[in-house]
């Protein structure tokens, strides 16, 4: 869920949605089209044990702590 407040916000910050209205329906119905795209893919890695496993193994490893947590 922290990754994707992270990309929420993010994505808030880069493009506010007075420059999007501005630009156009096209770009605003672009912006949606991968907004949801990325949530697909989310909930594709989520839905696999092994892909999560994986994806979290990526993270560690680009925050510097690529360390396995011990198994509980």
């Amino acid at each position: 869920m922290t990754v994707l407040r992270a990309t929420a916000k993010a994505v808030a910050t880069a493009v506010p949605m007075a420059e999007l209205a501005r630009l156009g329906l096209p770009t605003l119905a672009a912006a949606l089209g991968l907004a949801v795209m990325v949530l697909i893919v989310v909930c594709w890695v989520l839905a696999s044990d092994a892909r999560c496993e994986r994806m979290s193994k990526i993270l560690r490893a680009w925050r510097g702590t690529a360390t396995h947590p011990p198994e509980q």
